[in-house]
């Protein structure tokens, strides 16, 4: 099983937050940036690759039973294949700053 996973970096340590595999649905973080709310998913969608996309709009809510994402139009951020890719994220309304980093683990 492959999976996506997700990581924050801590000063010079990165920490998982959260992971995808190839049989689970795509996961989802949001932030508001200076042009507004950007939803981001990550993972499997239609049969592409693994991968990151961002939308410019949406919403994204998640509990332990149910996740919803809904967007405007995805644009593709980066195919994991290819390598990790790492982005600033604004959290708390974007007052906070971070680098989280996606990448692909493979499973033999």
């Amino acid at each position: 099983m492959n999976e996506v996973v997700v990581e924050l970096l801590d000063q010079t340590t990165w920490h998982p937050i959260g992971s995808v595999s190839d049989v689970e649905p795509p996961g989802s973080l949001s932030q508001q940036s200076a042009s507004g709310r950007e939803v981001y998913i990550f993972g499997w969608v239609s049969g592409d690759g693994p991968s990151v996309w961002r939308s410019a709009g949406g919403i994204d809510v998640a509990n332990d039973a149910i996740r919803l994402i809904t967007t405007t139009a995805l644009d593709p951020v980066a195919d994991l294949a290819a390598g990790p890719h790492e982005m600033n994220w604004h959290g708390a309304a974007g007052r906070i700053t971070k680098r989280l980093r996606f990448r692909l683990e493979v499973t033999p």
